[in-house]
């Protein structure tokens, strides 16, 4: 799916650990392949076992853009 973005809203308090928010031209059309990716609480701690997925589209290496 090809959407394109309509409108940037800035966070008021923007650093690292907000992120703008996009609304794009259409509503993304959600399927068995295609989902919305569930965040977690951001004090929530994880057990050294568990399965996690990373994505984003910020850095992709430690000091990298």
């Amino acid at each position: 799916q090809v959407r394109q973005v309509k409108t940037i809203v800035m966070h008021p308090d923007f650093d690292m650990l907000n992120i703008d928010l996009m609304q794009l031209d259409f509503p993304l059309e959600y399927n068995a392949a295609m989902r919305p990716v569930c965040l977690s609480n951001r004090t929530e701690t994880l057990s050294s076992y568990s399965l996690c997925t990373a994505s984003g589209w910020r850095m992709i290496k430690k000091g990298g853009s």
